[in-house]
């Protein structure tokens, strides 16, 4: 989430008030205190442009080999 902020130049306190929650909620998603639910991804991507995607780190896993 903070890099998506440093993208756009918006700080937490801004992202907070544009959505109505508190810088340290804000804080405590950027530094992985908290899951982020799809309801508040979804809010917080609208708010800042982006894709839900953008706002995960995404790690794949390599299919096993079926015999």
């Amino acid at each position: 989430l903070q890099d998506r902020l440093d993208d756009i130049g918006m700080t937490q306190v801004q992202l907070a008030d544009k959505i109505n929650k508190t810088p340290q909620w804000i804080s405590d998603i950027a530094k992985d205190r908290h899951k982020l639910s799809l309801k508040n991804a979804k809010l917080i991507a609208d708010a800042i442009g982006c894709h839900i995607d953008d706002l995960y780190e995404w790690h794949y896993l390599r299919r096993s080999k079926r015999r």
